[in-house]
């Protein structure tokens, strides 16, 4: 029998007050399983950021629950979900969001700097490895591809052993060619560490590799398989 990591209950979200409201997100129910790849598909405008950013405790639902591990991230205090999002979940952005001043290696370490704790070398080594930047650790983010970045992007997203790991739109920056060998890789990493997937993508070659696809339309979810 599977066990459910996350569950959105009658989740919604509406922007601005009165006949300016925009409702982003009509009432949903959502069910994540453990270890599980899913993705969320839909037009542009349809809500699938809106839903992965309430999912990974970035947004706060104007209604409904968000629970991780039977927890309701949304009923903690800022310090209590920050440290949630720190050590639980990763993060892996279209723009790739590393520090320019910084090398790949301590970029792909600001989660522990982040957490006052030891680095895992051991980790270090495997995932980058595996993800073909074993040698770009002492370089800037200038200095090194674009496919390079959003791996060790990657890298700093599973390196924590979150329990799952949210990626928006993660090739969207890419080639066709680096974005299929990146997104391979990220879903190879995250088989390997038992880690949850759940993936914002327009690429539908993508989309049909998840074990569960989310259809999103005019802030529904409208199928779930």
């Amino acid at each position: 029998m599977k066990d459910k990591i996350l569950e959105a209950v009658q989740i919604s979200k509406t922007y601005g007050e009165g006949e300016s409201a925009v409702q982003a997100l009509k009432a949903s129910d959502l069910t994540i399983w453990k270890g599980e790849f899913a993705s969320i598909i839909g037009s542009s405008g349809s809500g699938k950021s809106t839903l992965l950013k309430i999912l990974g405790g970035l947004l706060p639902p104007t209604t409904g629950n968000v629970l991780l591990d039977g927890q309701d991230i949304y009923a903690m205090n800022a310090e209590q979900l920050a440290q949630v999002r720190r050590q639980k979940i990763g993060f892996i952005f279209q723009d790739f969001r590393l520090f320019p001043e910084y090398t790949v290696r301590d970029n792909i370490l600001i989660p522990f700097y982040l957490d006052h704790r030891t680095p895992d070398e051991q980790m270090l080594r495997k995932l980058t490895e595996i993800l073909g930047i074993a040698e770009k650790l002492d370089a800037r983010p200038s200095r090194i591809s674009g496919g390079q970045q959003q791996r060790a992007a990657i890298a700093r997203a599973l390196i924590g052993k979150p329990r799952i790991v949210f990626a928006d739109e993660p090739t969207g920056n890419l080639d066709t060619r680096t974005g299929e060998d990146t997104m391979k890789l990220l879903t190879e990493c995250a088989a390997e560490f038992g880690q949850t997937l759940i993936v914002v993508t327009h690429n539908p070659e993508i989309a049909k590799k998840a074990q569960q696809i989310i259809r999103i339309e005019d802030g529904c979810i409208i199928k779930g398989l």
